[in-house]
């Protein structure tokens, strides 16, 4: 999973978006979401994902009494090292579940960033922190007086992605996509073979070649990019 990883660090949102469209999968990006903290952050990690449901008041004050286990609380402290989470809020832009004091214990405990499908309280403080965070946009209003967490490390929908524990999340300026575990090293590697050709075509490209026959390359393009590949590759 780590080579996998390293892989998908060196690919671009658009292009593993691409990459999946291609397989069928065209439902793998998440919908209106954008960086929050920083537009010049990529993220890679395995999802942990936490679903909300509309809050139900009677539960909301047993909760603030002690009669009723936090489930917020309980959901982030099962949070580990590497993983990104994954919060479904049912689609509240205008609430936050979380502020600047849990994504500090968020990042000091190792997770690598949040995807939300609401909104997001203490921008400021959470991007000097260095917590990255995809969603709808700021939000003042806290999470609890509209939704509350039902569970966590179960199937969810959020931002029209249906997301299972342990998919590969990956995160940057674009947004953020969603890739099946079971498929992840496919796509990695279609993926970043598409970003390797790239690379190439743009130096060719800057060096003089012809945009006709090098973007899309022609076979001639495709036989330097062959040669251009080997010997990147070689030990």
């Amino acid at each position: 999973m780590l080579e996998i990883q390293a892989k998908l660090r060196e690919c671009q949102v658009a292009t593993l978006t691409s990459t999946l469209f291609k397989r069928g999968l065209n439902t793998r990006f998440f919908s209106g979401l954008k960086p929050l903290t920083s537009d010049k952050t990529r993220i890679v990690g395995e999802a942990f994902t936490i679903r909300a449901i509309p809050v139900r008041e009677d539960l909301r004050a047993a909760v603030g009494k002690g009669g009723a286990p936090n489930l917020h609380r309980l959901a982030m402290a099962a949070t580990g090292a590497g993983q990104i989470i994954v919060y479904d809020g049912n689609g509240c832009a205008d609430v936050s579940p979380l502020g600047d004091i849990i994504a500090l214990a968020l990042r000091d405990k190792g997770v690598l960033g949040f995807i939300t499908d609401t909104g997001v309280n203490d921008l400021p403080a959470i991007g000097e922190i260095g917590f990255p965070i995809w969603g709808k946009g700021p939000a003042g209003i806290p999470g609890g007086a509209k939704i509350q967490v039902a569970d966590w490390n179960l199937p969810i929908g959020c931002a029209g992605v249906a997301v299972f524990p342990g998919d590969l999340i990956v995160a940057d300026e674009t947004g953020a996509v969603c890739i099946p575990r079971e498929i992840a090293a496919e796509v990695a590697g279609e993926a970043w073979e598409v970003e390797q050709l790239e690379i190439f075509m743009t130096a060719e490209i800057a060096a003089g070649a012809p945009l006709e026959t090098t973007y899309p390359p022609d076979a001639e393009t495709r036989a330097r990019y062959q040669v251009w590949r080997q010997a990147r590759i070689r030990p």
